[in-house]
């Protein structure tokens, strides 16, 4: 660069530029203009000057007192590289290498050797659902994948799912993470495989949050990998895949009954990322969308009976009092999203159909 010239200033750097009668006056944090009621005024009329000078032919030194020169710091240029060739790019992998980084796994867990769990879903609940993927990609010199969400239309083609605003989702928003593995880890300037990483969780993006629509759903990546060259720009190919398709169900309320006392909750799941609800936790329990479920009850006499309730929340769970019918001996829960759970009389105290439907002891 020939010349340079200040085109605006970091937040708090110099505090902010108050004008001398605003310094004086007690304007806006003037206590933070540390050089006093003249310090907004010099700042400007030296940027005037510089932007005069801007105009002319002359060239003002960047370093007037040679403290940067090559004497002083030695000579420095960027460093060359060349992107790893990675012929297998676009591989989708059934089983994850030894090392696979993902922000779903804590420290502790990828020191112990834990990876991702890749195995294929056919049914993905709302919520509690997590599709991850890992695929050979492209060196990230050159490749920097887009994973789009998309879903079976009634026509039979499948078409980008898209936000309330009309945004793709893709790994640019919160939906979907991505991450990258190189193996070996180190050096970078080693022949290097490049392994990606994806997941997905069955949430929507800003609204209806447990209410992701059902349906037929694909991942579908697009990628570079390189395949030549050692100076930018480097010369590359595309890749792309899609996964298998796999089916949205609704999530799977906990309904827990004490006495005349009802709770209800969607739990977010063990390695979940996404918020939930309020009052809640991604990765706990929830309370229900509204606070309002449909509940039908099976009587001892074998009759039924529906209701709608609201409830309030209560140690994160939507709770009803004095909603149990004296001879209720089962009930079915909806929240306003047709997500279900069940409660029967039979079950032990403190556990839930749900927890003996996940393995739970009893």
């Amino acid at each position: 660069m020939d010349s340079v010239g200040l085109v605006g200033y970091s937040q708090d750097h110099e505090g902010y530029l108050l004008v001398t009668e605003d310094w004086l006056k007690g304007g806006y944090e003037p206590s933070i203009n540390c050089w006093g009621p003249l310090q907004a005024d010099y700042l400007m009329d030296q940027a005037m000057d510089m932007s005069g000078l801007l105009l002319t032919d002359e060239i003002e030194p960047h370093d007037p007192w040679g403290i940067w020169s090559a004497d002083t710091w030695g000579p420095y240029s960027l460093p060359v590289h060349t992107p790893d060739l990675t012929p297998e790019a676009g591989t989708l992998l059934e089983e994850p290498p030894d090392y696979l980084y993902s922000p779903l796994l804590s420290n502790d867990e990828l020191d112990e050797g834990v990876v991702p769990d890749l195995s294929w879903p056919d049914q993905v609940p709302r919520v509690q659902g997590i599709v991850q993927i890992a695929w050979q990609g492209g060196d990230p010199a050159v490749d920097l994948p887009r994973v789009l969400l998309e879903r079976s239309e009634e026509d039979g083609l499948w078409a980008e799912v898209t936000t309330a605003s009309g945004r793709a989702v893709t790994e640019a928003l919160p939906d979907i993470l991505l991450a990258h593995t190189p193996d070996p880890l180190e050096p970078a300037d080693a022949d290097q495989d490049h392994f990606w990483w994806a997941a997905w969780q069955a949430i929507s993006t800003v609204r209806d949050r447990a209410g992701f629509p059902e349906g037929r759903y694909r991942l579908h990546v697009y990628g570079n990998r390189a395949t030549g060259g050692s100076t930018w720009p480097f010369q590359t190919e595309p890749y792309e895949f899609t996964t298998e398709p796999f089916t949205v169900v609704v999530a799977a309320l906990d309904v827990t009954i004490t006495d005349d006392d009802m709770c209800v909750s969607l739990p977010g799941p063990q390695r979940g990322f996404r918020h939930v609800a309020r009052y809640g936790s991604y990765r706990g329990d929830n309370p229900v969308p509204e606070n309002t479920v449909q509940v039908t009850w099976t009587m001892s006499d074998g009759s039924f009976q529906t209701e709608d309730l609201l409830g309030s929340v209560s140690s994160q769970k939507s709770c009803f009092e004095d909603v149990v019918p004296s001879d209720a001996i089962e009930a079915v829960v909806r929240d306003v999203y047709g997500n279900e759970g069940s409660w029967s009389s039979w079950e032990p105290s403190g556990k839930t159909l749900h927890d003996v439907q996940q393995g739970q002891a009893l």
